[in-house]
């Protein structure tokens, strides 16, 4: 009896999936449906070869490995649990219960897993695959300085034509995604797919470049970020440099760092209220437009508009979800379970499972609680910000740990696990503290 083994080469599967994560919005403007199919298979597939590898050569070895298992162990009991009782609850056939559950877990669930996908490279050659993310990241930031000034030269209408076949643009006359700018720029989609998210990718970008020593490359982050007119990136770049003072233990700049940055944000908010008492606001629409969006922030977190007059009342998110919790007590320490927050809102309605809709719209730090409870929260927490700290405080030279931090405080906003480009290089990050044997770090202090 003769035997065939068959082996994969994950370094190239990955290589593979990276480069087409990155064509996956102009492939999705082009033809929606494979694009999106090829990408699930994918991904899928690199997942699938990445456990059968784990499951016959790795033992957690660490602390904070096992934190990372318990963490991905929790979210899949979720999906597990849900998918075996939520059927009965709701009294629907097992395989639409099924569907619901599979459309919410290849959004919001698998992106957590993409740091496994790292471990069977653990002996390849790390540094020659790092130069092909370094790469995959230069196209991707081309490509946002090259739309932005393509848009203010005249093609805005049609990268906005070409997008809408993604479905991540609407287009109509003066419609504001296509005319308004902010800062006197447009608010461009890159290859993310996203004005909210891009900037954020551009701060992942930027710390990979520092990273690798792309001076070049780590200015054109930075021109990027600008050009993609996302506030919380510009938020969160100031917080990177908060996190690069300390890590380099520049005490005293960082002293003068926050007092800076928190005597210029007062009197910026003072200056807004000024200019808004005196109804002078209009004068200064850019500082209306950035210094209004924060405190609209605060505002729909915890109001809501009312669709008839357009003023704040009762009702927003926090509001929701903590009006849930009070009459659901036993739900805060394992949270409600998998909530449709990515699911068609419209074909939701027409089902039972409308019973789950998720209660805090945009606000993903907040779903995230609502859909794990007090546990998940914990476990996010220890992941995405104990451990990353942990190795920023005791690393030299090592911009990975800023990673995991930068975008679990972006999920207080925006979901930036919707773009599957932004999460590979996020779980690259992970997998370097979590799972990246120590002889292979940076130097430490």
């Amino acid at each position: 009896m003769t035997t065939i083994n068959y082996y994969i080469n994950q370094t190239n599967l990955l290589k593979l999936t990276i480069s087409f994560l990155l064509i996956g919005i102009i492939g999705r403007s082009i033809a929606k449906t494979p694009t999106a199919a090829i990408e699930l298979l994918l991904l899928t597939f690199l997942l699938i070869s990445a456990i059968i590898y784990i499951a016959e050569n790795y033992s957690i070895s660490k602390r904070r490995t096992l934190f990372f298992s318990l963490f991905l162990s929790y979210l899949i009991l979720h999906v597990l649990t849900v998918l075996i009782w939520r059927p009965f609850e709701l009294n629907v056939p097992f395989f639409d219960a099924f569907y619901f559950i599979f459309s919410e877990f290849r959004i919001s669930v698998m992106v957590y897993l993409l740091p496994l996908a790292f471990i069977p490279i653990e002996y390849s050659d790390i540094e020659k695959f790092e130069r092909f993310l370094i790469l995959i990241l230069k196209i991707a930031i081309a490509y946002t300085i090259l739309e932005q000034i393509l848009s203010l030269g005249g093609l805005r209408e049609s990268f906005a034509e070409f997008y809408s076949n993604a479905g991540i643009v609407t287009v109509g006359a003066g419609a504001p995604e296509i005319t308004v700018k902010r800062f006197g720029l447009y608010r461009v989609w890159g290859l993310v797919g996203s004005p909210q998210l891009l900037g954020v990718f551009h701060i992942i970008s930027l710390l990979f470049m520092l990273q690798k020593k792309e001076t070049f490359w780590a200015t054109a982050s930075f021109i990027a970020i600008i050009f993609s007119t996302s506030k919380t990136a510009y938020l969160l770049l100031i917080i990177v440099g908060f996190l690069f003072l300390l890590q380099k233990r520049h005490f005293l700049s960082l002293i003068f760092f926050v007092i800076f940055t928190l005597f210029v944000s007062f009197g910026l908010w003072e200056f807004y209220l000024y200019l808004d008492d005196m109804n002078k606001i209009h004068l200064y629409p850019e500082l209306y437009q950035f210094v209004g969006s924060i405190e609209g922030y605060f505002q729909l977190i915890s109001y809501r508009k009312d669709p008839d007059d357009l003023f704040f009342v009762s009702g927003g998110a926090l509001n929701s979800l903590t009006t849930y919790f009070q009459q659901n007590p036993l739900d805060l320490i394992l949270g409600r379970g998998v909530t449709y927050s990515f699911m068609n809102i419209d074909a939701l309605a027409q089902t039972p499972f409308i019973s789950y809709d998720y209660l805090t719209s945009e606000f993903y730090f907040l779903s995230f609680f609502e859909q794990y409870g007090i546990i998940g929260i914990l476990l996010l927490l220890i992941v995405f910000i104990y451990y990353p700290l942990k190795e920023i405080l005791i690393s030299k030279n090592n911009y990975y740990p800023y990673i995991p931090l930068i975008v679990l405080l972006s999920m207080l906003h925006y979901s930036p696990i919707v773009s599957k480009l932004m999460m590979i290089f996020t779980s690259y990050a992970l997998w370097s503290i979590y799972f990246k044997k120590k002889e292979n770090l940076d130097e430490r202090v």
